[in-house]
């Protein structure tokens, strides 16, 4: 890894975040007005930046941030991004980088069957807060994905069975029937509290998930849409 790899790793650190990989293109890709030779992927694995994020959240001129979370993600890695002349682009912001797709090429991870991207050691519990790019190639220590297919190697497949509703049980997720499921008692009493019952069900990387508020606060959000 490069020093300058291991210093903005060292800076994230602080923040509970990572450089979770490095997406080197093949030929320069225009990105927020640089022409960039690769995208360093910025995020965190199970709860460890949670703590963090609620310390800042509870500040009392970050209370009525309408999605806090994206807001505390920019206050970081924005200056970031300057101080070590990249350019920070987000997965919540338009033209919408393909996110997953730099992670499928620079992880070992593969599309889970509830639309989450999956690791055989910390399964769905991670994420993804935003990503810098740079007009030079980042030295960094990728690990090359072969074409993994995680899911398929699960024989019993409980996260289709588990969800309520039924919504991962064809070849599109079923969004509205979801939706209308989270608005209802049942709901309320089980996803919103406990988290995705589907996600949970999954037997990859328990020991990362999410502690309650962590899970609350992602349901609540994803709720609003």
């Amino acid at each position: 890894m490069s020093d300058l790899a291991k210093n903005i790793d060292r800076e994230l650190s602080a923040f509970g975040l990572r450089i979770r990989g490095v997406k080197i293109f093949e030929e320069v890709t225009p990105i927020a007005g640089v022409d960039a030779k690769c995208v360093a992927l910025i995020g965190h694995i199970g709860g460890e930046n949670w703590d963090q994020f609620q310390n800042w959240w509870t500040q009392d001129d970050h209370q009525d941030q309408e999605h806090p979370l994206d807001a505390w993600s920019k206050e970081i890695i924005i200056p970031l991004a300057k101080k070590y002349d990249g350019v920070a682009v987000f997965p919540s912001d338009e033209p919408y980088y393909p996110f997953q797709n730099w992670a499928l090429e620079s992880e070992l991870l593969s599309k889970s069957l509830i639309n989450l991207l999956i690791s055989e050691e910390f399964g769905t519990w991670h994420g993804y807060r935003g990503a810098i790019a740079f007009e030079e190639k980042l030295d960094f220590a990728c690990r090359e994905n072969p074409a993994l297919d995680i899911c398929e190697t699960c024989v019993d497949k409980p996260c289709l069975s588990a969800c309520p509703v039924g919504a991962f049980s064809g070849d599109a997720f079923l969004y509205s029937e979801c939706q209308s499921y989270l608005k209802t008692k049942e709901g309320e009493a089980s996803c919103m509290m406990d988290g995705c019952s589907a996600r949970n069900a999954c037997p990859y990387g328990v020991e990362y998930k999410y502690k309650s508020p962590q899970m609350k606060f992602h349901m609540r959000a994803f709720r609003k849409f």
